[in-house]
């Protein structure tokens, strides 16, 4: 065939540049017995997927394919051994010598599949895009999409093409990826949910993509995109408009609706990161205005949505923007937002005034509420648990939507909120800021659920004290009576471990020791002593019960030291607690003097 690339193909099958031109004896074959020595020498056959050979290899069997299926239109295995062969090729190697001449065979190889104009065209065309793709032809490849969207139905092309452009979109390489922007116009007008997801399928690597999220959003923008009505219920936002995908885009981008992506994001806090929260929180400002306009009058579904996903990331916990730049770009009747902002700038009374000014305690009310959630959020992270650090009065949320009312001389505005969160309400700090000549009849709804409130916690923080305090005196009971266990045997007592006494010689059997007094009561205890016998000491154990009325403290039995004595107290192991109506043992080493020895 006139323009061949002999070379490129001799060098891609790592045959002699005589072999790939061979045109003598055996040319002219039978069809079937040169597919079947085609498969043989490439190991391809339907099935194989060891991927084993290059992927020139692979495109051999298909050029062989393509020719069979130009003489016999009839023969509908030959196609879809090409589409097999070029599915199981492997992926050309970048590193490889021979890289550039694989994939000029390869290219050439798709083009002839391409051109074929047998009855199963739909095959060899798939066959060429793997081709394509296999060689690292990802331009190429993407092109061919095109000619299997009138071969496909319409979910199966968008399903794959979908899915192979996200594989692309991930590789990183800005070449690729927009082209992939560019091939995903179609699939945006008649799919735009499919096509979404080929830029938000790995989330992780949104933000630091080498297209930045930003650009992506510019060209959500230039989209054409199907007319759709918006549903009244509707709880997410439209695809039919360029700037709700771009929303879309970002949220999922940030995590909004993903804890783990979000928790990701925060724990590196960039300038890039907070500039991607700055845009979505204008797309969204400008999907409400573009709905309403500036002054809010009757709001539509989709501005509803749009308002509501604003409300979120303004409230969320994870949020980088700069509320004084968002504050420059918010009309004056967006009042509740323009709340928001100052909250997150620490500046809640502001916030509330701005609320309060028309005296709709309602939403100061909800703003407060808002305040309230991410105050109890953020002090249950930064608080470890089993610290007794008390939340300070300062971090009540309500106190200053009580103080705005009382500026506003509404002290009914002020009892409302005290009453209607007298749960959460700092109730001492509340009642102080009141005028001092408030009637208590006009308290009435406030002091006394509050006083049975308090009441009952007091109740319930008492028997869980009692609880707690018969508890640890079980335990202590517990520990006090595992160290008399423990101390009852020679091998278990701990101090004598040190001591290298050897191996016990023998032992005595118990003996009572009697007292000399003559009252046995102002003597209660019964002791019974034992002797351990070791080649230099003499370990004298003895059994203390305590039969009286009180518990003694370092109880041990005692051995005065005798001059002339043969053994002398080396170690003394008393009973640190022996409390009334048990028993444990005292231990005495006696060691033997240096002149006996001799």
């Amino acid at each position: 065939r006139t323009g061949w690339p002999l070379a490129q193909f001799s060098e891609a099958l790592g045959v002699s540049y005589a072999a790939a031109s061979y045109e003598g004896e055996g040319v002219g074959a039978s069809l079937p017995d040169l597919l079947s020595y085609t498969a043989t020498v490439t190991g391809i056959s339907v099935g194989d997927e060891d991927g084993r050979h290059s992927v020139a290899m692979n495109a051999l069997l298909c050029l062989a394919c393509a020719s069979l299926s130009a003489m016999d239109d009839k023969e509908e295995e030959i196609p879809k051994v090409a589409l097999v062969a070029a599915k199981q090729a492997p992926t050309a190697n970048p590193s490889s010598p021979t890289y550039a001449a694989t994939q000029k065979v390869c290219q050439e190889v798709a083009k002839l599949l391409l051109s074929t104009g047998s009855a199963s065209k739909g095959a060899l065309t798939e066959a060429a895009f793997h081709l394509f793709g296999h060689a690292g032809l990802y331009r190429d490849a993407m092109d061919t999409l095109d000619s299997l969207h009138s071969l496909w139905t319409k979910y199966k092309f968008e399903s794959f093409a979908c899915s192979y452009l996200a594989d692309l979109w991930e590789t990183g390489d800005h070449e690729t990826c927009m082209h992939v922007m560019d091939k995903s116009r179609g699939i945006f007008l008649t799919n735009p949910g499919a096509a979404l997801g080929i830029f938000t399928r790995t989330t992780e690597k949104t933000l630091s993509h080498v297209i930045e999220p930003l650009k992506v959003c510019s060209f959500f923008k230039t989209l054409t995109l199907p007319d759709g009505v918006m549903d009244p219920d509707a709880t997410e936002l439209p695809l039919n408009v360029g700037n709700s995908l771009a929303a879309q885009y970002l949220i999922k981008a940030i995590g909004l609706d993903d804890e783990e992506v979000a928790k990701a994001h925060s724990s590196t806090p960039s300038q890039s990161v907070a500039s991607v929260h700055d845009q979505l929180c204008l797309i969204l400002l400008e999907g409400i205005i573009g709905e309403v306009g500036e002054d809010f009058g009757e709001i539509p579904p989709t501005a509803m949505v749009y308002k509501r996903r604003l409300h979120q990331v303004l409230k969320w916990k994870y949020c980088q923007y700069n509320p004084i730049t968002l504050m420059d770009y918010l009309p004056d009747s967006f009042r509740i937002e323009k709340a928001l902002l100052l909250g997150k700038m620490d500046n809640p009374r502001e916030a509330i005034d701005l609320l309060y000014s028309e005296n709709n305690l309602t939403e100061a009310l909800e703003f407060c509420d808002t305040q309230h959630a991410i105050l109890t959020k953020s002090t249950q992270a930064e608080i470890d648990p089993d610290d007794s650090i008390a939340v300070p009065e300062s971090t009540c949320a309500y106190l200053p939507l009580v103080e705005a009312a009382l500026d506003n001389d509404c002290v009914d505005d002020a009892i409302q909120v005290m009453v209607s969160r007298r749960e959460v309400i700092d109730q001492g700090a509340a009642l102080r800021a009141l005028p001092p000549d408030t009637p208590i009849q006009a308290l009435k709804n406030f002091l006394v659920p509050s006083l049975k409130s308090n009441a009952s916690k007091l109740r319930q923080l008492s028997v869980a004290a009692n609880l707690i305090r018969a508890r640890q005196q079980e335990l202590q009971k517990l520990k006090l009576s595992t160290n008399l266990f423990a101390q009852s045997t020679l091998e278990s007592v701990i101090e004598l471990k040190g001591w290298k006494l050897g191996m016990k010689k023998g032992e005595s059997g118990p003996m009572k020791v009697q007292h000399n007094l003559q009252h046995s009561n102002q003597f209660p205890f019964a002791v019974e002593l034992t002797k351990h016998f070791f080649k230099r000491h003499v370990v004298l154990q003895a059994k203390i019960s305590n039969k009286g009325d009180v518990k003694i403290y370092d109880c041990a039995f005692n051995v005065a030291e005798v001059s002339d004595d043969v053994l002398m107290p080396s170690v003394l192991c008393p009973i640190p607690l022996l409390p009334s109506g048990s028993s444990s043992c005292s231990f005495s080493v006696l060691e033997r003097r240096a002149q006996a020895m001799d």
